[in-house]
């Protein structure tokens, strides 16, 4: 599956948009595939095109939220702390 494809994208951004509302109002432990896909409007076979599991869309979610930082560079980070991270 192309991760460069404005449809995947779109379907994870919506598939990770859901499980953060969901998580507001639920645990994790009691939050189903199915309650994520009813709420997306998405079918259970693509989120599975997409997703192990709910643990996987939730790693996928937090690895969207951090950043590789084998790839910044030391002194700027120290010099410019603020402006080296994306913004959210």
């Amino acid at each position: 599956m192309n991760d460069n494809d404005l449809r995947v994208r779109k379907t994870k951004q919506q598939l990770q948009r859901v499980l953060i509302q969901l998580l507001q109002t639920t645990t994790f432990s009691k939050i189903t595939v199915k309650q994520i896909c009813d709420t997306t409007l998405i079918n259970r076979t693509t989120f599975y095109q997409h997703y192990h599991d709910k643990s996987d869309l939730l790693y996928d979610m937090f690895e969207g939220l951090t950043i590789d930082n084998h790839n910044l560079a030391l002194h700027r980070l120290m010099n410019e702390p603020f402006t080296m991270f994306p913004c959210l």
